[in-house]
């Protein structure tokens, strides 16, 4: 990476980076620490992956993708400048001897090579780079002194590369810090932190625990939150400290406040009669709303709090040094308004029929009989409108999860945002390498879904790994072994039983594990209720999806044509409709694909 920076004629050290890392929540807390940053007047860039439409997402320039004339020309300097022959005796001695060297990255070097470049560029205030994988050998690790370091939450993800335990994935995560570079990180499992800790010490740099978010709110009219604990600070030689922000009542003034008690109850007055998102778990009266989706979003939040601050500290000492936005200081009305407007796609987004175009809300939406005008733009909002009045009963929720605890806080925000009456559907797809079956126990016992859709998404990564039998993945969810289970019917009720012909392989075997557990659980049901019951008679009612059996499809549109049929059916002819509720999660490609589907545009969002 070094040398592919040289050729470009990179610095990277005239650029002020701040570097994340973490297993789930990293990309979540780049997008707010921009926000923050940019709510201060500062000109920023942020890069993330993957991306879920246009490649041009990944590049952000004060909070939207690169537009496309700069994208190109930065795309091809960084192109022809690679593709350019090297005499391989002016390499460096540590290449010429390296037989994996290639004059041309790969796709994850290339664009980080190009994010860089645009950066440089295009002369930002300060970039926000997250890593790809790992750390330590990530190809974003390139950065020798970025101005701060934040570590996310870390979980089991990428088994195959970083380690299959929590202390390993926390070795690989923790090479992004820097000797005398403060690096701060969420509240992690012992052994995890303990790693973290060690590698703060041996490296020489201040590791912190970020201070609830909620602890600093300002606006609060005494409402109780969770979680405001107090926060550790500890230094490279192992000494910690208590934030004193914890130590006072919960609607104190904290140490070093720059917010008056009058500016603070003026902000709560703004509070007042403010619209809430039934979309997002926090609907906690007296505070404010985070942007992003879900009660997982506080933790990044109160991360990337910290990160724009230290940054501020660092690198605006005169503006915003000796105290005047420590740790402890109350939360801002900048800082909320930027929290509140931070957008992130992808990530607990949930779209609606009133938020599409005419025709998009008749074909994903809308029951076939539906009558949608769209003859000119003039009458789309109406459109939208039509279309809304009678496809109200479809909501999308979509969230790019797949590991343990992304999958844990995906179904947590589901489940609070929806209520009995819906009809629950999920649409799932994901990885082989990860361990498909313990993310599908935690999604089939902890929501009781009425259909399940296994589909793939419209691109996917290549992989070495061969595909797990049926057996194997329903082992991982908790199937008994006994051939009273195992025996019993692995397909679904649909014309999709007779063996999975020209259907994805991947996507057949997730579907038969999971109508194996669903077997399972109601086999143990009827002999709990004393009723006799032999394994293999799921109910039969073709394509319907009901009881929460699985069925597959061979792409998102099918299944989408799928769900619209099992819509009109229970909707249309008069009938009352039934308000479904569907759960696209599992991979960032397959909520793109949905997103796309919807016209979701990386630009402008949902053309309307």
């Amino acid at each position: 990476m070094n040398h592919y920076l040289k050729r470009l004629q990179i610095n990277l050290s005239q650029l002020n980076i701040i570097h994340v890392a973490g297993s789930k929540g990293k990309g979540s807390t780049c997008v707010q620490t921009e926000a923050l940053l940019r709510a201060r007047g500062l000109k920023t860039g942020l890069f993330t992956s993957p991306h879920l439409i246009d490649v041009r997402e990944r590049f952000r320039m004060d909070g939207v993708p690169i537009h496309q004339t700069p994208f190109l020309q930065h795309f091809w300097y960084v192109w022809d400048t690679l593709h350019v022959e090297e005499d391989h005796e002016t390499l460096p001695t540590e290449l010429q001897n390296d037989p994996t060297y290639r004059p041309v990255p790969g796709f994850f070097r290339f664009m980080t090579c190009l994010a860089f470049r645009i950066f440089s560029a295009e002369k930002v205030d300060v970039a926000v780079i997250e890593v790809g994988i790992g750390g330590r050998l990530d190809a974003t690790n390139v950065v020798k002194s970025p101005v701060v370091c934040g570590i996310s939450l870390l979980d089991l993800d990428h088994v195959q590369i970083l380690g299959n335990t929590l202390e390993q994935i926390a070795t690989e995560k923790s090479g992004i810090m820097k000797v005398n570079v403060p690096c701060y990180t969420v509240r992690q499992e012992t052994g995890a932190y303990n790693v973290l800790l060690e590698k703060s010490k041996l490296v020489g740099c201040e590791l912190s625990t970020p201070i609830n978010l909620r602890a600093l709110d300002g606006t609060r009219t005494g409402v109780e939150t969770s979680g405001n604990k107090k926060s550790r600070r500890t230094t490279g030689n192992g000494t910690e400290v208590r934030s004193a922000a914890h130590k006072s009542g919960r609607n104190a003034r904290l140490p070093g406040s720059t917010t008056s008690s009058s500016a603070a109850a003026a902000a709560t007055a703004a509070m007042v009669g403010r619209k809430r998102d039934r979309s997002h778990s926090n609907n906690l009266q007296g505070q404010f709303q985070l942007g992003l989706a879900g009660l997982h979003q506080e933790t990044n939040a109160s991360l990337a709090l910290s990160l724009s601050r230290c940054y501020l500290r660092v690198k605006l000492p005169a503006q915003f040094g000796d105290g005047r936005l420590s740790s402890t200081v109350l939360l801002s009305s900048l800082e909320i308004r930027a929290l509140e407007e931070c957008r992130w796609p992808g990530r607990g987004q949930t779209v609606t029929a009133n938020m599409v175009s005419g025709p998009v809300a008749r074909n994903v939406f809308s029951a076939d009989d539906v009558q949608v005008s769209s003859s000119s733009s003039s009458s789309s909002a109406a459109s939208a409108a039509t279309a809304s009045s009678s496809s109200s009963f479809l909501t999308f929720r979509l969230d790019g999860a797949h590991t343990i605890k992304s999958i844990e806080s995906c179904l947590q925000w589901y489940v609070d945002v929806t209520t009995a009456r819906h009809h629950k559907i999920l649409i799932f797809n994901c990885s082989h390498e990860r361990n498909v079956g313990q993310l599908l126990q935690i999604l089939q016992h902890g929501c009781p879904f009425d259909g399940v859709i296994f589909c793939p998404a419209d691109v996917s990564r290549p992989s070495r790994l061969a595909l797990p039998e049926a057996h194997e993945v329903a082992a991982n969810m908790g199937v008994a072994s006994s051939a009273a289970v195992v025996g019993g019917g692995s397909k679904d009720g649909s014309s999709e039983s007779g063996g999975g012909e020209g259907l994805p392989q991947w996507q057949v075997i997730m579907r038969d594990a999971w109508n194996l557990l669903v077997e399972q659980d109601e086999y143990k049901k009827s002999r709990e209720d004393g009723q006799e019951r032999t394994t293999g008679q799921q109910p039969r009612g073709g394509a319907s999806l009901v009881g929460g059996w699985a069925h597959t499809c061979d792409s998102i549109d099918s299944a989408l044509a799928m769900l619209r049929k099992e819509h009109v059916v229970s909707g249309g002819s008069g009938k009352r409709a039934v308000e479904y509720q569907v759960l696209v999660t599992g991979s960032l490609y397959l909520v793109g694909g949905v997103l796309s589907r919807c016209g979701w545009n990386p630009d402008i969002g949902f053309e309307k």
